[in-house]
C-alpha cells in the first residue's frame, strides 16, 4: 500500500463497540473484517481503533495491564481451531452495553479449559516458537498476569512471595499467540482492501501494569501524571500514572519504546500519540498532593523543546508508521511549532478550532494545514448533536461564520453538511466517529457516549452499536450518503 501524499478519510471505534452475529457480548478481532468490507465500500480508506491492550479488570482502554499485550476478551473464539461452545457469550450480544464482568467470568474460563489441554501440541509448533522468540516482553507480562490472577487482582505492591506453575505462564501466552494472529490477519485483510489502520499509542501506563512492576527503573512512581488548573477543570486532573525517567530510558537506547513501536507496527499503518505535548513538558503531582500543587517536569521552559524532540525523533526514526498527535488543550505555541517541524500532524476539533487571540473567531476548516486530522468529535467529548443543543450560541457562531444554515436541531441534512464539511478541510486526515455517520439512520444513534472523563461510571467504556455491522451494511441510504459526503 502505498498512500504517498494521498488524503485519508475513516472512521473511528471503539473495538468494543462493534457486534456481529459471531461476537461474544463485545466487539472481537475478526469482527474488524466486515467492518473493513463495509468501510471500503463507502470509499473509506482509514480505520481508527481506540487502545485494543489487555485491561485486566479495568475497562478503560487508556488504563492497559499491558503496553504490548492485547485484549484478550476481544478473541474472536469462533475462529480456533476446533472452537470451543460460546452459546453462553452469543446471549450476551443482545445486550446495549458490555457487561465486563460477565464477558471476563465466560472467556476466562473457555481460555483455561481450551488451551490447558494444547498446551503440549502448541509449544512445539514452528509458528508459536517464533512468536515468543520475537516478543521479549511475553514472559514477562505472562507471569505478571499469573501472579495478578494468584493474588486476586490485588496491586502488585501488596504481593507476597508467591511461585506459579509453567502452565500459568503459558496459557496467558498461548491466548496471546492467537490475539496477535488474529490481528495480524486483519491487518493482512485491510491491506488488500485498502484500508490504513490507526491504532492508538497511549503516552503514558497504569502504575499496577507488567511494565513498570517488570522495569521499574524506568518509572518514577513518586510523581503522578496529569494537568494544571484550566478553564476545563479548576483544580486541575490528577491521573495517577508515573513518570517516566527519560535518563534511564537513554541509557538503554530506548529499548522499551523501541520494542514497542515494532509490535503496533505489526498491527497498524499509522498512529495516534496520546497527549503528546506530554513528551516536551508534563504536569508532575507529589504523592498524595492534590493536582493544583504540581509542576512541569522538565522544570525548565527552556529545554522543553529539545527533550520532546529528542523523544519524538527516536520515535520517528524507529517505526514505518506514520504518527498523528493528540495535540488538544493548552499547548504552547512553540510545540505545535516543534511539531509542524517533525513533521507529526495535529488534531482538529472543528467546534474548538477557534481564533482565541484575536475575538474568538472559528477558523474555516477550508484552511486547516495540511499536515492535521479533522474531526467533529472525540471519545472524551460529547458528540455532535448533544454539543449543537447544549451550546446554541457556540453553534450558531459556527454556522454562520462557516457557511452553514443554522437550526436549534442537526437533522438529517444538517448532520450531512457537517460531515461533508469535515472531509472538505484542508487536512490530510478526516476521521469521525461511527456514531456521528450513524446519525444518519437514526438522530438518536448520533447522541451516543463513549467516555465522559473524571466520571467513574459502568456507562463509561461500555457503549455497543444498537446495529450490528451487517445491518449497518445492508442500510443502503446510508451507504449512498456517506459515498456522496466523500465524492
Amino acid at each position: 500500500m502505498n498512500a504517498l501524499n494521498a488524503p485519508f478519510h475513516g472512521v473511528n471505534t471503539p473495538l468494543f463497540s462493534l457486534r456481529t452475529e459471531k461476537s461474544g457480548g463485545i466487539g472481537e478481532f475478526l469482527d474488524l473484517l466486515p467492518f473493513i468490507d463495509w468501510v471500503a465500500t463507502c470509499g473509506f480508506n482509514t480505520i481508527q481503533l481506540l487502545p485494543i491492550n489487555d485491561l485486566g479488570r479495568d475497562a478503560s482502554p487508556y488504563n492497559a495491564l499491558s503496553a504490548f499485550a492485547l485484549n484478550p476478551l476481544h478473541l474472536s473464539l469462533d475462529a480456533l481451531p476446533d472452537p470451543p461452545s460460546t452459546a453462553e457469550l452469543k446471549v450476551l450480544n443482545e445486550l446495549p452495553s458490555v457487561d465486563y464482568p460477565e464477558v471476563r467470568k465466560i472467556k476466562e474460563a473457555l481460555f483455561e479449559s481450551y488451551f490447558t489441554p494444547r498446551l503440549g501440541e502448541l509449544m512445539s509448533h514452528p509458528d508459536y516458537i517464533a512468536f515468543k522468540n520475537q516478543n521479549p516482553w511475553l514472559e514477562g507480562y505472562a507471569r505478571f498476569k499469573g501472579l495478578k490472577v494468584a493474588h486476586n487482582w490485588s496491586a502488585w505492591k501488596d504481593w507476597p512471595n508467591m511461585a506459579l506453575t509453567a502452565s500459568n505462564i503459558e496459557v496467558e501466552i498461548a491466548v496471546q499467540y492467537y490475539c496477535f494472529k488474529q490481528m495480524e490477519e486483519v491487518k493482512q485483510y485491510a491491506e488488500k482492501k485498502g484500508i490504513f489502520l490507526l491504532g492508538d499509542l497511549p503516552i503514558l501506563v497504569s502504575p499496577d501494569s507488567a511494565d513498570v512492576w517488570e522495569h521499574q527503573e524506568m518509572f518514577d512512581l513518586s510523581l503522578s501524571a496529569g494537568a494544571p488548573p484550566d478553564m476545563y477543570a479548576a483544580e486541575g486532573q490528577k491521573w495517577g500514572f508515573p513518570l517516566y525517567r527519560w535518563e534511564s530510558m537513554e541509557t538503554n537506547g530506548y529499548k522499551w519504546w523501541k520494542e514497542r513501536l515494532a509490535v503496533s507496527s505489526r498491527l497498524f499503518h499509522l498512529y495516534r500519540i496520546d497527549h503528546i505535548v506530554g513528551f516536551y513538558r508534563i504536569w508532575a503531582i507529589p504523592g498524595e498532593a492534590p493536582a493544583a500543587e504540581g509542576y512541569f517536569v522538565p522544570e525548565d521552559p527552556s529545554v522543553w523543546i529539545e527533550h520532546g524532540e529528542k523523544i519524538l525523533t527516536m520515535m520517528l526514526q524507529n517505526t514505518s508508521m506514520q504518527p498523528i498527535g493528540e495535540d488538544l488543550g493548552i499547548v504552547p505555541p512553540s510545540v505545535r511549532e516543534s511539531l509542524t517541524y517533525l513533521g507529526i500532524p495535529g488534531t482538529k476539533v472543528i467546534r474548538w478550532e477557534r481564533d482565541w487571540m484575536g475575538g474568538g473567531r472559528y477558523f474555516d476548516p477550508h484552511h486547516y494545514p495540511w499536515p492535521s486530522l479533522t474531526t467533529l468529535s472525540t471519545h472524551d467529548s460529547e458528540p455532535l448533536a448533544e454539543w449543537w443543543h447544549n451550546a446554541p450560541d457556540e453553534a450558531h457562531t459556527y454556522a454562520r461564520e462557516t457557511g452553514l444554515h443554522y437550526q436549534k436541531t442537526i437533522d438529517f441534512e444538517l448532520r450531512r453538511e457537517i460531515l461533508q464539511q469535515s472531509h472538505q478541510s484542508g487536512s490530510r486526515f478526516h476521521v469521525n466517529l461511527l456514531t456521528e455517520y450513524l446519525g444518519l439512520i437514526d438522530p438518536i444513534f448520533g447522541w451516543a457516549r463513549i467516555n465522559i472523563p473524571g466520571l467513574v461510571s459502568p456507562e463509561n467504556w461500555s457503549y455497543r452499536y444498537p446495529l450490528t455491522i451487517a445491518e449497518i451494511a445492508d442500510n443502503k441510504s446510508l451507504l449512498t450518503t456517506i459515498q456522496g459526503i466523500l465524492a
